[in-house]
């Protein structure tokens, strides 16, 4: 308790951020957590994401920088702490005149907290996935995405204190839970505003309220039914889109990558061939590819000195 009321303080403290305070947001590519609460915000926003990799601000993204810096961008918001974005980051955006805030907590739950609570301010609706599954992540981002609402993260069996926190300073009366979590964070998420499950589709939402609570459990009832369709239907092939990577998830580079591939269908792209198809010198496709294959999205095989590489999934 003393955990949750002192991370609610540290919160409160945070200066109020609304979508006008941001030019550009950067983000690690290869951190999930970080790369897609960011898209999240910046497709609500409609401003640009610059997603980075271990390496720092390579030559190519320095050139973007200034293109924006010379239309008059002034200010950007890092997402991560050091470790993930170094110092190093803030120096050539501070010898560019950019202004740098950033924003970052100790684990992926706080981190997608704290950029909910300070990007937000309130929030009628929150989309909850848990944080500790693979494979959830991009779809609960485009579920936040068209709800146009902040994305926070629960454990399989616990809802982090700082999400309790965030919940609570969004003032959310709506839970839209996405991935299985188990009963006991169900349970926690219902007292904490309603929760209403679902896929990668808009259902009716149920709102609990004080004296509504048979409505609710109804609700819930009739959401389990329309899951347990929905994953029949799938199950025949009806909405295998759902297993779909939105565009909207990667980078510029990462499309660029991504539609070469696609273009190539089962029979898969030679990596040493994407230089000359995207452009991109050859460590930059070694890490693009990298960052895409830990992402989940395109799969790579190793054939004699070369990588075969194939979409995992399809792209929408």
């Amino acid at each position: 308790m003393k955990k949750l009321i002192l991370f609610a303080i540290v919160l409160l403290l945070i200066p109020t951020v609304n979508a006008a305070s941001y030019d550009i947001v950067i983000a690690r590519g290869d951190f999930p957590v970080d790369s897609i609460v960011a898209q999240v915000y910046t497709q609500s926003a409609e401003i640009p994401l610059i997603t980075i990799g271990r390496g720092g601000i390579d030559q190519e993204t320095e050139f973007e920088l200034y293109g924006y810096r010379a239309q008059g961008y002034k200010s950007a918001l890092i997402i991560g702490g050091e470790d993930a974005v170094s110092k190093s980051v803030e120096n050539n955006l501070e010898r560019l005149n950019y202004s740098i805030t950033r924003l970052w907590d100790w684990n992926r739950y706080g981190t997608a907290a704290r950029v909910a609570v300070s990007l937000w301010e309130t929030s009628e609706t929150v989309i909850v996935a848990p944080g500790d599954q693979k494979g959830t992540l991009i779809s609960a981002g485009r579920i936040a995405i068209d709800f146009k609402s902040p994305l926070l993260l629960v454990e399989t069996n616990k809802v982090p204190d700082e999400t309790k926190a965030a919940i609570s300073d969004l003032r959310a009366s709506r839970i839209i839970l996405a991935g299985n979590v188990s009963e006991n964070v169900k349970s926690e998420l219902a007292e904490l505003g309603g929760l209403q499950p679902t896929e990668q589709t808009q259902i009716a939402l149920v709102k609990q309220t004080t004296d509504s609570r048979g409505l609710f459990v109804i609700g819930i009832l009739v959401g389990g039914l329309v899951i347990f369709l929905i994953s029949s239907l799938f199950s025949v092939g009806v909405f295998r889109r759902k297993m779909e990577v939105p565009y909207e998830v990667l980078s510029e580079d990462e499309k660029k990558i991504a539609k070469q591939i696609e273009k190539h269908g089962n029979s898969g792209l030679k990596q040493e061939e994407l230089p000359s198809l995207t452009g991109f010198s050859r460590p930059k496709v070694t890490r693009l590819t990298s960052e895409l294959e830990e992402r989940d999205i395109i799969e790579k095989k190793k054939v004699g000195k070369t990588y075969i590489l194939l979409l995992k999934r399809p792209l929408k």
